[in-house]
């Protein structure tokens, strides 16, 4: 039976929700062994699926963390807690 590897990748992100201040998000990756007879696109596809259910959950952990790193006294800083509904 002939079996080959397939690795799918998505990120990295890169979000500037204020001025000057950045951070990144992934990039995240995801391999696995395709058997013969496997649909290779549907394998594909539920990689992806999952390494971007993974980033959405990173970046919302990543959200709250940068948000905690900055000074909550900013005027831009409260604005971008508001828009994420945490200030």
């Amino acid at each position: 039976m002939k079996v080959r590897s397939i690795t799918v990748t998505v990120g990295p992100v890169t979000f500037s929700p204020v001025s000057y201040n950045t951070f990144v998000v992934g990039p995240l990756s995801m391999t696995a062994e395709i058997q013969e007879g496997d649909d290779e696109k549907e394998v594909i596809a539920d990689m992806t699926s999952t390494l971007r259910k993974m980033l959405a959950q990173q970046h919302a952990t990543m959200v709250a963390d940068y948000a905690k790193s900055l000074d909550y006294n900013d005027r831009a800083v409260k604005e971008f807690m508001r828009s994420k509904g945490r200030g």
